[in-house]
This record gives C-alpha cells, sequence and structure tokens, in this order.
C-alpha cells in the first residue's frame, strides 16, 4: 500500500482533508471515521490518520474527486462544533498511531520523567510551560571529576544520549566541532574552554570595521524577516508537506531536570537562526549552514545550559 500526498484543513465544524490520489477506481473508494481514527482506502493507497480530537459521522461528511487533479477533499464533521484542531501540519505525527507507556511519575521512587514526543511534540512544550513550572534559577551541580568521567563516559547530542561518535572522526573533527576533544572532555569544561578560547580570538579592530559600514549594518537592522510579515497561521507548501512525511516520529523519555536544559539549548538555536537570517536578509547562502554552527555553543562547543542568563550571554558572546 501507498501513503497518499494528504494536507488537512479546518473549519468550525468540518475537517476537511485533501488526498491526492490519481488514476484510481473511484466506485471502490472506502473511508472509515471513529472517534480519532479516520482511514481511507483506495487501491493501491490507504491512509490512516490519529487526529488530536474525536469526529463524528452524522450523515453531514461528503467527499468529492476533482479528475484535473486527482484529488479527492473529504469533509468530515467534529464531534463537537467550533474545536480547533491543533498540529494539523505535523503529518509525521498524524500518521502515527498513539502508543500507551506506564507514567513513571506515578511512582515515589521513579525519576521524574517527561515523554516528548507522544501528547506534545518539542514546540508545543515551549507553549505550555509557564515561568511558575519551570525552574529558571542556576542549577548548582558538582563538577565532573575525571573518576566519573572516566566511569560513565563522555555524554553529549540531544539529552546527553551520543558517546564515542567523535572518536573516528579524527581527521574532520575540525570541521564538526570546535571543541578541541570532544570524547574526553566532560560538560562542566566545555563552557570555560569556549570563553577562553573566544576570549583569546577576540580582534576589537574586527568590531571597529561596522563603524566604518554604517550603510551595511543599518540594511541589518531594518530588515523584516518573514515570520513577522505572515498574516494568520503558517500555511505549508507541497514540498514542506512531503519532508515532513518524510521524518521519523520518535519517542524520547526525559529526566525532568534536563527539561529546561533542553529548552536552553532550543533558543541557542533559535538565535544562531535567526541571526544567520538577518544578517544574509532572509536569502541563505551557501555559507549558513557554517555560520550557524559557529554562532550556536550546542553545535560547535557541545554546550548545555542551566540557565537563561548563561544562554543568552553565549548567544551574543
Amino acid at each position: 500500500m501507498l501513503t497518499p500526498k494528504f494536507e488537512i484543513d479546518q473549519d468550525t465544524d468540518f475537517l476537511i482533508i485533501h488526498i491526492y490520489a490519481p488514476y484510481v477506481k473511484i466506485s471502490s473508494v472506502q473511508t472509515l471515521i471513529d472517534g480519532n481514527l479516520f482511514q481511507f482506502h483506495c487501491q493501491p493507497y490507504f491512509l490512516s490518520l490519529h487526529l488530536p480530537h474525536p469526529l463524528t459521522e452524522d450523515g453531514r461528511e461528503r467527499a468529492c474527486y476533482d479528475v484535473d487533479t486527482g484529488s479527492f477533499v473529504v469533509y468530515v464533521p467534529k464531534l463537537k462544533s467550533g474545536q480547533v484542531f491543533p498540529d494539523l501540519d505535523m503529518l509525521t505525527k498524524l500518521l502515527t498511531q498513539p502508543t500507551k507507556i506506564p507514567d513513571l511519575r506515578s511512582f515515589e521512587t521513579s525519576p521524574q520523567i517527561t515523554l516528548v514526543g507522544e501528547e506534545d511534540d518539542p514546540l508545543s512544550l515551549l507553549g505550555e510551560i509557564s515561568d511558575e513550572e519551570l525552574d529558571w534559577r542556576l542549577e548548582q551541580v558538582i563538577p565532573d571529576t575525571a573518576d566519573t568521567v572516566l566511569m560513565k563516559g563522555v555524554c553529549y547530542g540531544f539529552a546527553g544520549q551520543k558517546q564515542g561518535v567523535f572518536s573516528r572522526l579524527q581527521d574532520d573533527l575540525p570541521e564538526i566541532v570546535s571543541l578541541p576533544d570532544p570524547d574526553r572532555t566532560p560538560p562542566s569544561q566545555r563552557r570555560v574552554l569556549r570563553v577562553s578560547f573566544e576570549n583569546a580570538e577576540f580582534d576589537p579592530e574586527h568590531y571597529l570595521a561596522d563603524t566604518m559600514e554604517v550603510y551595511h549594518l543599518e540594511n541589518v537592522l531594518s530588515f523584516t524577516p518573514s515570520w513577522d510579515k505572515m498574516d494568520g497561521a503558517v500555511k505549508l507548501d507541497e514540498k514542506e508537506r512531503f519532508q515532513l512525511t518524510q521524518l521519523p516520529k520518535k519517542q524520547y523519555l526525559i529526566e525532568s531536570p534536563l527539561e529546561s536544559q533542553l529548552l536552553y539549548g532550543l533558543i541557542d538555536l533559535v538565535f544562531a537562526y535567526c541571526y544567520t537570517n538577518r544578517s544574509t536578509a532572509g536569502e541563505m547562502d551557501v555559507e549558513s549552514a557554517w555560520t550557524i554552527w559557529k554562532l550556536s555553543s550546542t553545535l560547535s562547543w557541545l554546550q548545555t545550559f542551566s540557565s537563561i542568563r548563561d544562554t543568552l550571554v553565549a548567544c551574543f558572546h
């Protein structure tokens, strides 16, 4: 079976599903509406969507087929009129059946665990966590000793889930990270090494050039990024929707203390991207990826942050 290309819109009463399925026998189309589940089958296409809110089959459902474009448009009534279905552009999430796992937080002796990628995607966490829920204060931890690193190894990457990746990439290491010895440098030393390197490489004359080329600086400061010009919700094009369907949906068990650390790292990455977007006036070039890598301490120094202040200082440093 083939998964067809699709996109989803909504209005007050209906979920409107556009399904691209050319060269099919229309009389063989079958659909299923069952709570949060919507299925479409027409040989050789099969589509199964797991939606955030329930639908209903009350006689108002309808569909039409455009022969010229080879597309079905299916109108499925919402169980609750006016209910907003979030994340309809997260196509991979809609294609994946939710699974139930034990809530480890219900056990007093268990570490505080947050499941990222099941009910919530990483971006939605930013909107749901308030300042009262997230402890933004500086976390005090005992620095890793050489014996500790030797026993458990040096970790890096998303939530510290990678080890030993760079040991086989020594020849290309300067092109990948700025950290000299990532597989032996504990997290507590990465910031110290980064600051020392940046202070040693700082050149005041380089920054004096900005006062000589004011016209260039004015253009950068007056630039309006594309996201400031958007009116309403973001609309993905066909290529972007296809790319979303190719992304795997993964689940991560994140210990509670790491949750704020991951959000700090996200701030660092977004800052690097926004800076590069502004400095190129929205026209990303062949050096943009390198610029983002260099600006982001998360990428170039594998640094993790324990406070919003440390994150912003690293961004502007």
